[in-house]
């Protein structure tokens, strides 16, 4: 159920997509991995539009030509991991939701299923395709694991371009040569 106050903040999304959509974003629980410009702006609509929970991992440090183009950084976090350089203006943007940050090494053999299963929503931006082959198969592997119930969709983020077939046709890549044939850069 939402409470008054987030009845009133999210009224306009619920006037969008309604009460019992906005009851599941409340729910959702989201990994990115890779924080880059376009993925600070995808943190940013998850944060306003009130997931439950965002975590980020992302190994690299704050340079600076991420000034440019990331909004959640600034020169006083030049040389801090930026993930963590995110978290505060995140956390601001809606203090419904909740927001961290995590920054491991991210190779395809350090990811686990444990890991991924606590999430509904991975969206990956800037990962080999190695990564994005693994990330793939964790995802599906929660399948097994949930019931019956969905498994967490994995979103693509390539420069201006994010990928939701995942969502919006529930279709699943069933194959490593799917998924680098949706990973291809549009011509």
């Amino acid at each position: 159920m939402l409470s008054e106050d987030e009845a009133r903040l999210y009224d306009r999304q619920i006037r969008l997509w309604g009460v019992d959509a906005q009851q599941r974003m409340k729910q959702a629980r989201v990994l990115v991995i890779g924080l880059r410009g376009v993925t600070s702006e995808v943190c940013k609509n998850l944060v306003l539009a009130g997931v439950q929970h965002v975590t980020l991992l992302e190994p690299g440090t704050v340079e600076p030509v991420h000034l440019a183009a990331h909004l959640f950084v600034s020169a006083a976090d030049i040389g801090s991991n930026r993930a963590s350089a995110c978290v505060p203006g995140l956390a601001a943007l809606n203090p419904l939701v909740e927001v961290r940050a995590q920054a491991p090494d991210l190779r395809a053999d350090t990811l686990d299923a444990t890991f991924i299963g606590q999430f509904g929503v991975v969206v990956a931006a800037h990962q080999s395709l190695a990564v994005l082959v693994r990330l793939d198969a964790l995802c599906r592997q929660q399948v097994r694991h949930r019931a019956g119930g969905p498994q967490p969709p994995l979103l693509r983020v390539s420069g201006a371009l994010l990928l939701l077939q995942a969502l919006r046709t529930h279709r699943t890549m069933h194959s490593p040569s799917e998924l680098r044939m949706a990973c291809r850069p549009s011509s």
